[in-house]
């Protein structure tokens, strides 16, 4: 995976500092180290110019093959030249610390290739923004329970990381069970979809006596704002098939 860093500083560096790029887990297990001077050796912070910017490109592989799908953060920070126990902090916008690492983003390290559906493949349900539903299979399972497993596919790259709601409802219209979770249990999150490719997620909830109806949509969890169907923008999910 190529990355491409920019850097500049606001006034002069006086000793060299490490600077460290990586890859870990939700356990903070390495995937991917690099620690070294910026821009394979060419700039020791000491040498920086105040206000000037240079790029500094890197190729992430990975250290090992996962054995399971793992949704992996990339982190950034630097310490003393040879002294990785000592952190320099890292600032936001307004000057106030918040911690010793910056994390770049969250990356979806795959153990298999991903399985990309062709564009030809017709969609049951359309989000807007360009989220499609594939399929949806149902099955009753015991004590109760019912087992949803949907597949999703994105038209577009997706900037936002949205939320899946599983509603039962009643014939009232009321919600009587209720699932909200980013799919695949957090470990697919929707800004890390590949265009095309084919997410197989999967929900179980319990199924009362008086539902009548199974639905699910999405929402923006920091807005709570839920997408619209495409075809129809006044309905905010689709109706799945009853168990």
């Amino acid at each position: 995976l190529p990355l491409t860093l920019y850097w500049r500083t606001e006034q002069p560096i006086a000793q060299d500092h490490t600077l460290f790029l990586h890859l870990v887990d939700d356990q903070d297990r390495l995937l991917f180290q690099f620690d070294g001077v910026p821009d394979q050796g060419r700039h020791p912070t000491r040498q920086w110019r105040v206000g000037q910017t240079f790029r500094d490109d890197y190729r992430l592989r990975l250290a090992a093959p996962v054995a399971t799908n793992t949704l992996a953060r990339l982190t950034l920070g630097f310490y003393g030249f040879d002294d990785p126990n000592h952190r320099l902090p890292v600032y936001d916008e307004s000057g106030a610390e918040v911690g010793d690492r910056l994390v770049l983003g969250k990356i979806r390290v795959l153990a298999a290739a991903p399985h990309f559906s062709p564009a030809s493949v017709q969609p049951q349900a359309q989000w807007a923004g360009g989220i499609e539903l594939l399929t949806a299979v149902v099955e009753q399972e015991g004590r109760g329970q019912v087992k949803i497993a949907l597949t999703w596919r994105t038209t577009a790259l997706l900037a936002t990381d949205y939320t899946v709601f599983v509603q039962f409802l009643n014939a009232a219209g009321d919600v009587v069970a209720q699932l909200d979770q980013h799919p695949q249990a957090g470990q697919a999150p929707t800004s890390t979809w590949l265009v095309n490719e084919e997410i197989v997620d999967t929900y179980q909830l319990a199924a009362p006596v008086s539902a009548t109806r199974l639905i699910v949509g999405l929402y923006d969890g920091q807005t709570g704002a839920r997408l619209p169907l495409s075809a129809l923008p006044s309905q905010d999910y689709f109706e799945l098939p009853a168990v």
